[in-house]
């Protein structure tokens, strides 16, 4: 089924930025506390998780409704990586709240979590998988392997792709597929024209 990129497109107004950086600290030299101290008090939330990893997802300071609740039932805990390497646990939620037209398209989002117990988020794409790419890594921000599903008119049929996502200092988030602005767009006329299974070079 084709995806309604009307849809995602409404669905990604106030999401993390996604854009390659142009200079700046590199995600090594981006600490979590300077993560935490920017954002806008709309932008720290807290997080509940009950005892089917469902995850509740609420603003830190209790003022609007809640985006993603128990009571809907379709936000998940998908892994908790130490995205910065600070000691501190992150969160790496699937959602499924949005009828996206693929089984295999997920809104993923990620947290930083900050000293205070609030959290804010760092990643915010539609993508097929995740994984932590450099579980070794000592300092600084991890790599994260991602795969992303597009339906290609040309074969009509989902067509599969990965890239590697790194984290964009100057976005205090993670940036675009392959650190490309040509991938920040979702399903673009360029990623189509990618072969199947790609890294995206």
């Amino acid at each position: 089924m084709r995806l309604c990129t009307t849809g995602i497109a409404f669905l990604l107004l106030g999401c993390a930025p996604s854009a390659q950086s142009d200079g700046g600290a590199s995600g090594s030299q981006v600490s979590r506390a300077s993560i935490c101290a920017a954002p806008t008090p709309e932008a720290r939330v807290k997080i509940e998780i009950n005892a089917e990893r469902m995850a509740s997802i609420c603003r830190a300071d209790g003022k609007g409704d809640c985006l993603y609740t128990f009571s809907n039932g379709k936000t998940f805990v998908y892994g908790q990586p130490d995205f910065d390497g600070d000691g501190r646990p992150d969160y790496l939620i699937k959602d499924y709240s949005g009828a996206y037209g693929m089984h295999d398209v997920v809104h993923f989002m990620g947290y930083a979590n900050c000293s205070d117990g609030t959290f804010v988020k760092v990643l915010d794409d539609f993508l097929s998988d995740v994984r932590v790419k450099d579980k070794g890594k000592a300092k600084g921000w991890l790599d994260l392997e991602v795969s992303r599903s597009c339906f290609d008119d040309k074969v009509g049929d989902v067509i599969s792709r990965r890239y590697v996502l790194s984290f964009d200092s100057k976005k205090s988030a993670y940036g675009a597929p392959n650190a490309d602005p040509r991938l920040a767009k979702y399903c673009s006329g360029f990623e189509l024209a990618l072969p199947p299974r790609s890294e995206g070079n």
